[in-house]
């Protein structure tokens, strides 16, 4: 489906020189946001507008760092799962691919960092609780609602994209890490695909709050029960991400 993608999606736009395409399947994004926004239609426009604008700043740091380098060929595709930056380059340079998987998790960082400070110098708001953002628009502050929702986006995108479960960011960079080092591809693949089903399954518990439940004396049966929409379209990303590893490395 990887190799489909660009071919069936449509274009878009042009951001700074750099394609963008728009797969069907976007659409599963669009449900995902709603089945969280509080049914609030402001509350689920502005995520959409933050998520897309974080998505496409986070893929533009992996096709510019990649420009850079002397990449061509740079792409942008927003899908069901996020965003897909393509370009043609030889991934034999260890130290170069380094530089551009690592160059869209910096933009998320980035970006979460100005959200948050500009949370805190203008509202003062606790951003521990992800429905500061909702309190704050309640008062009729709508900027506040943005900076909030900059702030847990790009967040949520870093620590995500950082986990290490290829082909996500944190897997790419576990793989030129290892390969840098060993020299030996069939381990780099070896070390990163183990890394990959517990990374998936320690980032599901993490996000669906298993340890908390437990912790409070609650059972399995009690977490299950609390599973929601968000945490099923989860599960099916993380299988989707980790069945690919394995088609990719194994």
């Amino acid at each position: 489906m990887m190799q489909n993608l660009e071919r069936e999606s449509w274009y878009v736009g042009n951001l700074v020189g750099v394609p963008i395409f728009a797969h069907w399947s976007a659409l599963i994004m669009v449900l995902m946001v709603a089945a969280g926004s509080y049914q609030q239609p402001v509350v689920l426009v502005v995520t959409l507008i933050v998520l897309i604008f974080a998505i496409l700043l986070h893929e533009l740091g992996h096709g510019l760092t990649a420009q850079a380098f002397g990449s061509r060929g740079i792409t942008i595709t927003l899908w069901a799962f996020g965003g897909l930056c393509r370009s043609t380059r030889d991934p034999a340079r260890i130290g170069r691919e380094l530089a551009i998987v690592a160059a869209g998790p910096a933009v998320s960082l980035a970006l979460a960092v100005i959200g948050w400070i500009a949370a805190k110098q203008l509202y003062n708001v606790d951003l521990l609780s992800p429905m500061s953002g909702y309190a704050l628009y309640k008062t009729g502050s709508l900027l506040a609602l943005f900076v909030v929702k900059l702030y847990h986006v790009n967040l949520w995108l870093f620590i995500f994209n950082m986990m290490p479960i290829y082909p996500m960011d944190g897997g790419q960079l576990v793989y030129n890490a290892a390969l840098g080092v060993t020299r030996r591809q069939l381990l780099a693949r070896q070390i990163t695909l183990t890394l990959a089903v517990p990374g998936a399954i320690g980032l599901f518990c993490w996000q669906t709050e298993l340890i908390t439940v437990l912790q409070l004396g609650g059972g399995i049966g009690d977490w299950a029960n609390q599973l929601g929409f968000n945490d099923l379209f989860l599960a099916v990303l993380l299988a989707f991400i980790v069945r690919s590893a394995f088609l990719i490395l194994a």
